[in-house]
């Protein structure tokens, strides 16, 4: 199934979206408060905030404080002398409208509660005393830093750098106390603000707002922002609730009984008689890739979670905000190492079966079968060596889907483009075998055709080369080499009928490879076109009206459906899903369902349990 970006990049992506909203329509006031208002006291020298907690006031008196915007912040009397009024209209003027205060609120209330301690007492300094000796204090430089701890990242990434106060500047330092009698408000930070829930869908992070990891979007936060976190796995919040959960239960049922499927054919060309003779094996090796592809879906039944999620070795279970990668959950690391094998295994025999009977047909040549050891060796390396790149970079993790593959930045490089180099040419040999095909067919009259091909092949009583037997006793490549030389040669009739008779033959094995080659170039289609929509880099329209819908407790189903047309298409979705999730089904269909092997099978168990040994002339014996 389809991916989804990285951890890592979703949480950059969430805080420039939530930022940009919060921060649009305020630039020019808000950077206004991030400088200190200049106070009626004399300016002191560049560095006197370290020498002295106090400055000698002007004419005035101490004052409480009577006005709204600082109301929380500012409990200590001011100087007459201030500029109340201008400095609350400037304040009124900055503030956020209130969908984005409710976002701030929301996500970064520790970072809310900052900034609004350090605007409102850098411009009301404290006042203490009477007549000449009033004085007033400055704040703690701890109430400037608090700001840089808690708003550096989400305003870096607005590239709004210039809001954050620098205050080892003169100018900063100047309205700032270093000694233990500066002015800082006694509450807790995040107190003093309305601190409210995460919306739904977030979840609260278990380490809170200020944390290096949730603010990097490493492994720990890499899917929060702020004090909230989007649930794992993180494409389900883009949904309807519950849909994408739906979608991989019903992938987890279909692969599995793709896999029980795919493992009865297996079993019958592991232990029936003559089903491990060149071409049949070629289906044996193809059903043991698909076999083992198609269980892996075990890992994760009956709860996918256990594989798209961190395990949390300290409660023993899977971590609701953590994506699985292979350094933080072994069975997603197991699962997308046996994905990456036995799918790229899988579709090398597929187009090892194109291959045979391009060859087989067009050329009448046994070449794979007198080099079978090493053509069959070049299958089981190649899988081999992309398998063990993707597990010594690192790239297991899990994306989109039921299970774990490659991430989003390896899967052209390690799977889809390799896979891509090897069934893009056996599509164009495929075309160039059924061209051969079609000109063969034109050649030979429907008559005469029925009749060779009876004589040749033999009538129902001859096997399939793919289901152990061949016509005559002779082995396939036998027959097809030796055909044209028995029937006169290199006549256009001849080579007609040796046409048809290995597509009479090998049709079964061929309609199974192509299943599997269209299959998998419908997903990478998919993948290409429609999952690159959730590569989001936080500018996007669609992104913000959904961190908008969420800030303001809309709800998950509501938002998804204001995003649905901007992400991949759920029909396409499970459309891509089914088309993965049955090539062993289709497999049984072909070759597992038929009369000859449940003949074979009890013939097998019957001389295994009875020591008889039958006949092959008995009824069925023959029967394909």
């Amino acid at each position: 199934m389809p991916s989804i970006p990285a951890p890592r990049a979703l949480a950059l992506a969430l805080a420039l979206a939530l930022v940009a909203l919060l921060l649009a329509a305020t630039s020019s006031p808000v950077v206004a408060q991030t400088t200190p208002a200049p106070t009626p006291a004399p300016a002191p020298a560049p560095g006197a905030g370290s020498a002295s907690n106090t400055t000698t006031a002007p004419a005035g008196q101490c004052i409480p404080y009577k006005g709204i915007a600082c109301s929380k912040f500012v409990n200590y009397t001011i100087s007459s002398s201030l500029p109340i009024e201008a400095i609350e209209k400037a304040f009124a003027a900055a503030a956020l409208p209130e969908p984005e205060m409710n976002a701030l609120l929301r996500f970064y209330p520790k970072c809310a509660d900052a900034f609004q301690r350090w605007a409102c007492t850098s411009r009301y300094f404290k006042c203490e005393g009477t007549g000449s000796s009033v004085t007033q204090s400055r704040p703690c430089v701890s109430v400037c830093t608090d700001v840089t701890a808690y708003c550096t990242t989400p305003f870096f990434l607005a590239n709004r750098t210039n809001m954050i106060p620098q205050c080892d500047t003169p100018t900063v330092r100047a309205a700032t106390d270093r000694t233990d009698k500066c002015v800082r408000p006694a509450a807790p930070l995040g107190s003093l603000v309305e601190n409210r829930a995460c919306p739904e869908p977030l979840l609260p992070h278990p380490r809170g707002e200020l944390n290096p990891e949730t603010n990097r979007g490493t492994a720990t936060g890499g899917t929060c922002f702020g004090q909230c976190c989007i649930p794992c796995p993180a494409i389900n919040a883009f949904y309807p609730k519950g849909k994408i959960d739906a979608l991989n239960m019903g992938a987890v049922y279909v692969r599995g009984v793709s896999s029980v499927l795919a493992l009865f054919v297996l079993l019958s060309y592991l232990f029936l008689p003559n089903k491990r003779k060149h071409p049949a094996i070629i289906v044996l090796f193809f059903s043991l890739a698909q076999t083992f592809w198609m269980a892996n879906i075990w890992f994760g039944f009956p709860a996918p979670k256990r594989v798209q999620c961190a395990w949390d070795a300290a409660t023993a279970v899977s971590s609701p905000i953590i994506q699985a990668k292979m350094n933080n959950n072994v069975l997603c690391a197991v699962q997308g190492t046996f994905i990456m094998f036995f799918a790229h295994l899988a579709i090398i025999w597929a187009c090892y079966l194109v291959m045979n009977l391009h060859l087989s047909a067009v050329w009448r040549s046994n070449f794979l079968e007198r080099h079978f050891h090493v053509t069959s060796l070049v299958c089981w390396v190649w899988p081999l060596v992309f398998t063990i790149w993707a597990y010594l970079a690192g790239a297991v993790e899990f994306n989109s889907g039921a299970t774990c593959l490659v991430s989003a930045d390896w899967s052209n490089a390690l799977f889809f483009y390799p896979l891509l180099a090897i069934v893009g040419p056996a599509f164009v040999i495929h075309l160039v075998t059924f061209y051969s095909i079609a000109r063969a067919s034109i050649r030979e009259s429907v008559s005469v055709e029925t009749s060779q091909v009876n004589s040749q092949t033999g009538s129902r009583s001859g096997k399939d080369p793919y289901y152990g037997y061949s016509s005559n006793g002779q082995t396939y490549s036998q027959s097809m080499a030796s055909g044209p030389q028995q029937s006169g040669g290199s006549s256009g009739a001849a080579k007609g009928k040796h046409v048809v008779k290995a597509v009479k033959v090998q049709w079964r094995a061929l309609l199974l490879a192509m299943q599997l080659i269209v299959s998998f170039m419908i997903f990478w289609v998919f993948y290409f076109f429609e999952m690159k929509k959730l590569k989001i880099n936080g500018t996007e329209a669609w992104f913000k009206s959904w961190v908008s819908c969420i800030s303001a407790n809309n709800g998950q189903d509501e938002c998804a459906n204001r995003i649905s047309p901007d992400v991949p298409s759920f029909p396409l979705m499970v459309f891509s899903d089914l088309v993965v999730s049955t090539p062993g089904i289709v497999l049984f269909i072909i070759f597992g369902a038929r009369m000859s092997i449940l003949y074979e099978w009890r013939t097998w168990f019957a001389e295994g349990c009875c020591m008889r040994r039958r006949k092959r002339d008995q009824p069925y014996a023959n029967y394909i």
